[in-house]
């Protein structure tokens, strides 16, 4: 069975958008890391199952790469894939 998260599309401005530029290529970062950088440039803040959901959305359509850390904490780290999301949004104007 495919998941549904595969086809999910990112939307300028949602919330998958803001925890996708929040992320990088080169450092991997916590779920608390990309939230509060992603609140420090103006995303609102969702509920823990909000933010769990688009994190493995976007893992799931391969925008990021999610690894584990100490203990069961995830790491999440930009992809290329997820690179070209952004950089496609940079492309467009608002």
């Amino acid at each position: 069975m495919s998941s549904h998260f595969k086809s999910h599309v990112v939307l300028k401005g949602s919330i998958e958008h803001a925890l996708l530029a929040s992320a990088s290529m080169d450092l991997q970062r916590t779920r608390q890391q990309l939230l509060v950088i992603a609140v420090q440039h103006g995303l609102r803040l969702y509920d823990d199952e909000t933010v769990v959901t688009a994190l493995k959305r976007l893992n799931a359509n391969g925008s990021l790469h999610v690894s584990l850390g100490n203990g069961r904490l995830r790491i999440y780290r930009l992809t290329a894939r997820g690179e070209q999301v952004l950089q496609a949004f940079a492309d467009r104007p608002a």
